[in-house]
């Protein structure tokens, strides 16, 4: 499964992870952190949470020489009454064919070179010949960074609820073997939650976000499924 991505025409290697990279990964991760404005913007993952994501073969890295400066990680969940899958109205007996797009981190010296954009591409490639049908993801309002991310990689809003006791979050999902193909859009304001919530209760999707004279918005669509 190894790769490569490019930062200024540079190739630079893309491989899978092992528990020797441990240290490395919570190195960037608190690299990552210190750089945010926004600390809550990311759910760091513990040395436990790690080790597990390493033993299913779910964490990719990108190095620089003998440094990691990107990582990459999907997760196997719990079969549990937390599942995001539950939270997009996916079926229990289909639980087990969904995988999470858990964390994705890029040092704050790399950050424009649409690290994160690859490696998500790369990911989402080898997905495709999985045993994977769906992919959930949770991202706050206004993290937009996380936002344009998900959907660049085909990923839509299907739920705005609390998570992690009491965060707000958008509830992505996306349907590997599917295409969907969206009608008319509704505009809201990101921070009506009112408004977003009816939509998705009635059957609506997050297909975009914008940056308007007025803030950020979340356009909405009816879709259908090919």
């Amino acid at each position: 499964m190894n790769s490569t991505v490019l930062i200024k025409g540079e190739q630079f290697p893309m491989q899978l992870l092992n528990e020797h990279d441990v240290r490395a990964i919570i190195q960037l991760q608190d690299r990552v952190a210190e750089a945010l404005q926004t600390k809550e913007h990311l759910q760091k993952l513990t040395v436990q949470e790690i080790e597990e994501i390493i033993v299913q073969r779910l964490f990719a890295g990108v190095f620089a020489g003998e440094m990691l400066i990107a990582a990459r990680a999907f997760l196997l969940p719990e079969l549990d009454d937390q599942h995001l899958a539950k939270d997009v109205g996916i079926t229990e007996e289909e639980w087990s064919s969904v995988i999470y797009s858990e964390i994705s981190l890029v040092d704050p010296q790399f950050q424009g070179n649409g690290l994160q954009k690859q490696m998500g591409i790369w990911w989402m490639e080898h997905l495709q010949n999985s045993r994977y049908r769906y992919v959930c993801a949770t991202v706050a309002p206004f993290n937009i960074a996380s936002l344009k991310d998900k959907f660049q990689l085909g990923m839509t809003i299907g739920a705005l609820k609390e998570k992690y006791t009491g965060k707000l979050r958008y509830v992505f999902v996306k349907d590997l073997h599917t295409n969907q193909h969206y009608g008319e859009k509704i505009v809201v304001a990101m921070d009506d939650r009112d408004r977003q919530q009816q939509l998705l209760q009635s059957g609506y999707r997050g297909i975009a976000i914008n940056l308007t004279d007025t803030g950020w918005t979340v356009d909405y669509s009816h879709y259908s499924i090919s």
